[in-house]
């Protein structure tokens, strides 16, 4: 019997976190009173003793563990929330963690971010050479757009800050901001001037949709993929069936948002590679085929369901780099042999699945239940590394900035070498 809560499969990486998962039945919104620290201790470990995949715990004694913590949350002055994630810790699982009342405040407004149009300039950032943010994506209509803004610009300043050195969500957090606000920006193109630019802050969906083309010039056809939540399998076998007849086939997983269910990862893969294992899905209680296998509906009236036509035998080529937050299907198709994958490795993920509770006094805790093993018998644990890489260096980020693709490239390379097209 599957777990009980609502379960999805996350992609736990340095770029975006663990940031569109749903919460467990039970959670809700507030700012209960205080709790005693010995009620969230207890509620943690008891949240990891019932849930956790692992009944060894990784080899901690977990009865020990709850014994020591409740005695430090008993003392005078002790902070219940810092000793329940130290706990939780032990475990030494990316996956499992403790948020504060005020932390997971954060991330629901994450979350809701991911759901509803973003205050901002619309763009899409990423890391670039050296980890200087780079202007992934420029969305249509948003005051970047209208300002000039064009991918691969380096953004080197926000308001006056020097913002080379920070991570990218610190970077997103600083030029987001309320409705009809400015922000000013320093950016640069490649081996260009800097650039100061002032952009009113609006509005802008923050949500890409997938989108597909047949590349010129090569009976290739490219589809990008920007999620894995439900309805995302209707979405590409909708672009996929205007690419049917193609050669071979790019799957584009870069600038992907975090998170996915299960459900949305099998259809896709069964338009892929139908009737074969993806691999199996572990928890407490038992060990769960996870098959690809064709969506036996539609969620857009105007896509009629998959039938055996669909399926797509052809090569298929896989991008990845830092910022493809959910590498699990890269990662199986990979496994299995079925795709090549070219590009940069992705921040470090895991194939696993999480549960969430809510803790006393407002917090969660978050719990991996299961484990992810590839049809070869591999966890996900760690970046997924390309069958192919491409450094991004000044000659990528040129070619990006002037609307060619190096990782596109290297994939019809490599599609050819293998006899592909």
């Amino acid at each position: 019997m599957a777990p009980r809560g609502k379960v999805v499969l996350t992609a736990v990486a340095a770029l975006a976190g663990a940031m569109a998962q749903a919460l467990a039945p039970g959670v809700r919104a507030g700012a209960p009173p205080a709790p005693a620290p010995e009620q969230v201790v207890q509620a943690a470990w008891q949240a990891v003793a019932d849930h956790y995949f692992d009944s060894t715990y990784g080899g901690v004694d977990w009865q020990r563990a709850r014994a020591t913590y409740l005695r430090r949350a008993a003392e005078p002055g002790a902070d219940g929330y810092a000793l329940a994630s130290e706990m939780v810790a032990l475990l030494k699982d990316p996956g499992t963690y403790v948020l504060r009342p005020q932390q997971r405040a954060k991330l629901d407004e994450e979350e809701r971010r991911l759901r509803v149009d973003v205050v901002g300039i619309g763009v899409l950032l990423s890391a670039g050479p050296g980890g200087t943010p780079m202007v992934r994506q420029v969305l249509p209509g948003g005051p970047a757009q209208q300002a000039g803004v064009r991918q691969g610009m380096l953004v080197l300043e926000v308001d006056g800050q020097d913002v080379r050195k920070l991570s990218i969500t610190q970077v997103a957090d600083r030029i987001r901001g309320a409705a009809g606000t400015k922000v000013r920006l320093v950016v640069m193109a490649p081996g260009g001037a800097r650039q100061a630019l002032t952009l009113t802050r609006r509005a802008v969906s923050s949500a890409p949709q997938p989108s597909g083309r047949l590349l010129q010039g090569e009976n290739i056809g490219y589809i990008y993929l920007p999620h894995f939540h439900e309805g995302m399998e209707t979405a590409f076998l909708a672009e996929l069936r205007k690419l049917i007849r193609t050669r071979a086939l790019i799957l584009d997983l870069r600038t992907s948002f975090s998170g996915g269910s299960l459900g949305t990862l099998s259809h896709i893969a069964g338009l892929l590679a139908e009737g074969q294992a993806l691999g199996i899905l572990t928890s407490r209680e038992e060990v769960f085929p996870l098959p690809a296998v064709k969506a036996e509906s539609s969620s857009n009236p105007l896509v009629p369901a998959p039938t055996a036509i669909d399926a797509y035998a052809r090569p298929v080529a896989v991008l990845i780099d830092e910022s493809t937050t959910f590498g699990i299907l890269a990662f199986a198709l990979q496994e299995m042999g079925r795709a090549v994958l070219v590009g940069r490795p992705t921040q470090p993920a895991t194939g696993d699945t999480q549960q969430r509770w809510e803790l006393p006094g407002g917090g969660l805790i978050q719990v991996t239940s299961g484990r992810f093993f590839s049809s070869r018998g591999r966890p996900l644990v760690g970046p997924v590394v390309p069958d192919v890489t491409v450094p991004m260096d000044d000659e990528w980020l040129r070619a990006w900035y002037d609307g060619s693709d190096l990782d596109v490239r290297r994939a019809i390379q490599a599609l050819r070498q293998r006899g592909a097209v």
